[in-house]
């Protein structure tokens, strides 16, 4: 690393990167120059050092980089295409090295007035998961959405609605789609499985659910999302009834008897929802109430993996741990109960 005057009275600092390729900047004065070096060597230092040319690189560029390794269903990747288009009207045009979490915490202020709380949260997560992803393949040094101050990426703890919710909701759909709200809350299924479940899945007489695709023959979600689900009699008799009364290959049609997209199904429960006044509420929170339902009931997780067809137990718990109920008596039971064969 050195600092020397040129002939034009600017300050030439100059250095190596750990590959040993020089990099060079021409200051005015020359604290300005001992100040940058000051910052590229402790970035080396640190390991959160990236190549100048990097840093230059704009948000969007970088944002669609990623978007064409990120692997996931096409949905997932149209999803993320969505929320990077809001995201790119703030940072789309700057250089990714520049982005400061300072910024990120007024953006993260200007979204909160425009959209939910739970849009909100999703657009800052996914602005965490690109930055992060930046930092891995060392364009940026670090994240300024993890640092002290910055966004951090939220999981966010799943709302439990109460059962009156679920009526209400039930009561305001359009009839020929009520039954998707059953499916969501007594049987767990996702808006794109309903959406996709037809007559050949569903056995009548035993009472069982066989999901076998979602919406336009997608694939689902994981490997266990093919198990198939036992229902109750009266969900297994609604279903009859949806059977009889609105004939179809579907279980869930429109008028002229073919398949309901997610994308129109969701805005019926969009349309519900803001009848009743439900704040911040998703179809997938019926699937969360199907799941506290079995917690309630004294599920282990085992079974409730099973049931909502998780890849690992791993995944109901970071989900649900919080909806079991509290151990410390059943502790101190045991540990009881020990002592006593002394």
């Amino acid at each position: 690393m050195s600092i020397q005057r040129r002939p034009n009275g600017k300050w030439r600092a100059r250095y190596r990167d750990l590959e040993g390729r020089e990099h060079a900047k021409h200051f005015t004065y020359k604290a300005e120059a001992e100040e940058w070096l000051r910052r590229e060597k402790s970035a080396l230092v640190e390991g959160r050092w990236s190549s100048p040319s990097d840093r230059r690189m704009l948000f969007r560029d970088w944002a669609e980089r990623w978007l064409a390794g990120y692997h996931a269903r096409p949905s997932t990747v149209r999803v993320a295409r969505t929320h990077l288009k809001v995201i790119n009207k703030k940072f789309g045009s700057r250089p990714i090295g520049e982005i400061k979490a300072s910024e990120i915490r007024a953006w993260s202020v200007e979204i909160t007035k425009q959209y939910s709380a739970g849009y909100s949260r999703i657009l800052r997560s996914r602005l965490f998961q690109v930055l992060e992803a930046a930092v891995q393949d060392g364009v940026i040094g670090r994240n300024p959405a993890k640092i002290r101050g910055g966004m951090r990426a939220e999981r966010r703890r799943p709302r439990i609605v109460p059962q009156q919710v679920v009526w209400d909701l039930y009561d305001t759909v359009k009839p020929r789609w009520r039954v998707a709200v059953l499916l969501g809350a007594f049987a767990g299924l996702r808006v794109g499985e309903v959406c996709g479940l037809t007559w050949n899945d569903v056995d009548l007489v035993t009472g069982l659910l066989s999901p076998s695709q979602q919406w336009k023959g997608a694939p689902l979600k994981t490997r266990e999302s093919y198990n198939p689900i036992p229902i109750p009699e009266n969900l297994t008799q609604a279903l009859r009834d949806q059977y009889y009364n609105y004939p179809s290959e579907w279980v869930i049609s429109n008028q002229s008897g073919g398949p309901v997209s997610p994308r129109v199904f969701q805005y019926e429960i969009q349309r519900a929802k803001t009848e009743l006044r439900i704040p911040d509420f998703r179809f997938h929170d019926l699937r969360h109430f199907y799941a506290s339902a079995l917690i309630k009931s004294g599920a282990d997780v085992k079974l409730v993996q099973a049931r909502v067809r998780h890849r690992s137990a791993v995944v109901t718990l970071d989900t649900y741990a919080h909806l079991w109920p509290d151990s410390d008596e059943l502790t101190r039971r045991a540990l009881d109960a020990m002592w006593k064969t002394r």
